[in-house]
């Protein structure tokens, strides 16, 4: 996480309680891990909002940047002025993207709770950039009747199809879909993969490319062999986040499911992609491969192999290969 966020969310946390902030972070655990569409607004106060922050922004920040940086190198032409976000939390999802993209000169972020809209701007408030600061937040339901999404280079959806009934998924991932990059994360469970590979196969339908993580346009292997797609970015964790969730270790993996496809623009994508993490031994190194065949295979790097193996060393489940 870079300086500038854990900043804003140290300012941001200074004037909370722990102790209160605790209780909201017991409320949202149980919630988001319930596993069923939600009935209502889950963060329906500011101090859960802080919570929601404190506990979730960190590791959804790191996954967002994550695939957008796959984006970047699987789409080098790519460029994008706007950004549109649905479903912004607290703004993550626009964090990452300045990060990743120092071309985007505005930010649409879309947010239907309330005090995740108002904690996300004053989060936006503490930024260096310019762009963050000024990001138009728009309080909402999407998808709502008779609504169509506003353009941009960019429409994103992280870790919201599983607050949506079916129906809504399909509506969104539809809408979604006439962008000219679209990116959609959800957690790394066989729940959540299973949201990806249906908006996968939509995005496929509606005639964008798949460009990050498949390093091809078929069938997902894991899913015929009855497993699932996900990766995880390690994030590093606060006193605070320590404490909120009662943890001892300083750090923790988030992981995610995640699909990126485009829309009519020059792809270079990866011979193959890491889908678990690299397996290092004396002189060899295990991987496992996502191929350009649509195939799940493993692959075993040897000392011998000079350079490759140099490579495979340095190498993180969820980077291209080689």
């Amino acid at each position: 996480m870079t300086a500038d966020l854990r900043h804003a969310l140290d300012a941001l946390l200074a004037s909370s309680r722990a102790g209160d902030l605790a209780a909201s972070v017991d409320h949202l655990m149980a919630a988001y891990r319930g596993g069923e569409v939600p009935r209502g607004l889950i963060v329906g106060s500011v101090r859960d909002a802080i919570a929601y922050a404190a506990y979730r922004m960190p590791a959804t920040y790191e996954a967002a940047r994550s695939v957008l940086q796959q984006v970047r190198l699987s789409v080098p032409s790519f460029a994008p002025a706007t950004l549109l976000d649905i479903g912004a939390g607290t703004g993550a999802m626009a964090w990452a993207a300045t990060d990743v993209f120092d071309t985007l000169t505005s930010l649409t972020l879309v947010e239907q709770s309330a005090p995740m809209t108002e904690t996300g701007q004053a989060l936006g408030r503490s930024a260096t950039s310019a762009v963050l600061r000024q990001a138009e937040w728009r309080s909402g339901r999407w998808p709502a009747s008779g609504d169509s999404l506003p353009a941009a280079d960019l429409v994103t959806a992280g870790y919201l199809l599983g607050e949506l009934a079916p129906a809504d998924r399909t509506r969104l991932v539809d809408a979604l879909s006439a962008a000219p990059v679209v990116v959609i994360i959800e957690a790394g469970t066989p729940a959540g993969y299973r949201r990806i590979i249906e908006a996968r196969r939509l995005l496929i339908e509606r005639g964008l490319v798949i460009v990050a993580p498949c390093p091809h346009q078929h069938e997902c292997a894991l899913a015929v062999l009855d497993d699932w797609c996900h990766l995880a970015e390690r994030v590093e964790r606060s006193p605070l986040h320590r404490r909120l969730k009662d943890a001892d270790l300083p750090f923790e993996d988030e992981k995610f499911s995640y699909v990126a496809a485009v829309r009519d623009l020059p792809v270079e994508p990866p011979q193959a992609r890491v889908v678990r993490r690299p397996r290092i031994r004396k002189g060899l190194v295990d991987l496992t491969l996502c191929e350009a065949d649509g195939l799940v295979a493993p692959r075993i790097v040897s000392k011998r192999q000079g350079a490759l193996y140099r490579a495979a060393r340095d190498v993180s489940w969820g980077d291209r290969w080689p």
